[in-house]
């Protein structure tokens, strides 16, 4: 049990507050301090979503009065993914940071996947820095600095330092801390321009302020249709992307976007898929871009994610945008739909017909509600379609056995491993899965199967033999270890004993050619 815990401040990242915990506490080790606060010495520190929060309280809790929900939501970048990746993923994530399970939050968000450029080392405002020194004695990460896209600081409206320590430091298992920052005196302040202060503080209130609403992804391609109508991008029936774009690039300028993997070059770049339909949610910094761009003086992100929220989105709508082409066509592939699913029972039929799989692909594309409502009813599995596992035992074991006749003889080929043998009967799954349930099958594989040394064995048999049948006198060794690929380091006991002792006695002995060559009869 902890006997401290230090005080947490506005906006600080709870990485920040563990390293000044650990850096207090004078723990060199790493796993050391780990184990302390977490009660594990195996759980890997994120700076930016730092997880296993129930299992920190578990240690802390009694000093630290607080809630997962509130550190979740003031201690960690959780609300810059909230409003736009739909309320069953920020679910997932709020769980990945709270639980005591393997934190997958990372991976969840979309920071590994995304093009988004996050960056690499800290980052701080000089003026910030010097106010938490005089009135704390100490420094520590805020987390609206460590975002993309924002370069200065809202309050005091200058560009933002890097620092030297990484992110992700090279140690795995350590927390960095601001204790060994030092920023170089007489700093020359770089006033930053209006719209970087403006995105800044947009970032700063999506992370600060609680927004209870969440639009789903169908929601915000209406949000964003709606808007491209209402400010005139559009030409005729269609939205015009171009223009779109010229406005978002005279606003940011391409090296802005560039530097944040935000580019839109390209003929199917992100922004023309923003005002389409949304097939998956779109970073924060992209909302931004275009909705700042867009929406000029107008622009409050507040009031975006609560209009795109209230949006009554039709039901049938969700999964069928379909153009006006492809509603030509609807009536014509349901019909056929229909009658092959008269004819075939399941699903797995009618997909592998070559109409069914081409009938399947358009419907789940063009009109994927009505497919869904149109699908064969699975079929109930009961007691008469159980497997037979002791009469599937006996059958794959016959194959299997007669696999082993086949090959016998045959000193060629590759190592004959369970997976071998399982691709040979066309069970590689079924015997992966299952070979529990197959007691014959698993003694097969304990019998036949070849291992490395039995398999290196047997490249040198081969290889001995065909010399025979060429009428050579033999390899030295140096030759021998060429033609079989086995060097020094690979070769195992059995084979290097064979080269090494017993390679004179097998290149006489006749009984590996009359094998060969029965085997190639």
């Amino acid at each position: 049990m902890l006997m401290q815990f230090p005080l947490a401040h506005h906006d600080e990242l709870l990485g920040s507050i563990l390293a000044r915990f650990v850096q207090r506490q004078g723990v060199q080790d790493d796993k050391v301090a780990l184990n302390l606060l977490f009660g594990s010495r195996v759980i890997v520190p994120s700076a930016l979503l730092q997880g296993h929060i129930e299992q920190l309280l578990a240690h802390a809790g009694h000093i630290w009065k607080i809630d997962s929900e509130t550190i979740i939501q003031n201690h960690t970048i959780h609300p810059l993914f909230t409003p736009f990746v739909g309320n069953a993923v920020s679910k997932q994530l709020h769980c990945d940071l709270k639980n005591t399970q393997k934190n997958h939050s990372v991976l969840r968000s979309g920071i590994n996947a995304s093009n988004l450029k996050w960056p690499t080392f800290f980052k701080v405002c000089p003026k910030c820095v010097q106010v938490q020194v005089e009135k704390h004695g100490y420094a520590y990460w805020q987390r609206l600095f460590q975002i993309p896209g924002v370069e200065c600081c809202p309050e005091h409206g200058i560009t933002l330092l890097n620092t030297s320590m990484l992110l992700q430091p090279h140690r795995r298992h350590r927390f960095v801390g601001a204790e060994g920052l030092n920023l170089p005196h007489g700093l020359l302040y770089e006033n930053a321009a209006p719209l970087k202060i403006k995105l800044a503080s947009t970032v700063e209130e999506l992370l600060c302020v609680r927004h209870d609403a969440q639009p789903d992804i169908y929601q915000w391609s209406y949000f964003y249709k709606n808007i491209a109508h209402k400010r005139g991008f559009v030409s005729g029936k269609n939205i015009d992307h171009r223009r779109i774009a010229q406005l978002v690039t005279e606003i940011w300028g391409q090296e802005f976007l560039k530097t944040y993997g935000v580019s839109i070059s390209g003929a199917n770049n992100w922004l023309i898929s923003m005002f389409r339909k949304h097939r998956g949610p779109f970073s924060f910094l992209q909302h931004l871009v275009c909705l700042i761009a867009v929406l000029g003086k107008d622009f409050n992100i507040g009031n975006a994610i609560n209009n795109a929220a209230g949006l009554n989105v039709p039901k049938n709508s969700k999964q069928n945008h379909m153009s006006s082409k492809a509603e030509q066509r609807s009536e014509e592939y349901r019909a056929e739909w229909l009658s092959l699913g008269a004819k075939l029972i399941t699903l797995k039929e009618i997909r592998l017909t070559k109409e069914g799989a081409r009938l399947y692909s358009w419907l789940y594309r063009f009109d994927n509600y009505w497919l869904k409502q149109n699908l064969p009813t699975k079929m109930k599995r009961g007691k008469e379609t159980r497997i037979d596992w002791k009469k599937r035992d006996i059958e794959i074991a016959k194959k299997l056995l007669a696999v082993e006749k086949l090959y016998f003889d045959d000193l060629e080929g590759s190592r004959r491993s369970k997976a071998w043998y399982s691709n040979k009967v066309n069970c590689r799954s079924l015997l992966d899965k299952k070979l529990k349930k197959l007691p014959l099958c698993k003694r097969f594989f304990m019998k036949y199967s070849e291992s490395v040394d039995e398999y290196q064995t047997r490249r040198l048999a081969q290889v001995v033999v065909s010399s025979i049948q060429q009428g050579n006198s033999g390899y030295r060794e140096h030759e021998l270890r060429r033609k079989t690929s086995l060097s020094m380091e690979r070769s195992r006991p059995a084979a290097e004993r064979i080269i090494k002792h017993e390679l004179e006695a097998w290149q006489g002995h006749k009984i590996f050619a009359q094998r060969f060559n029965a085997a190639s009869l």
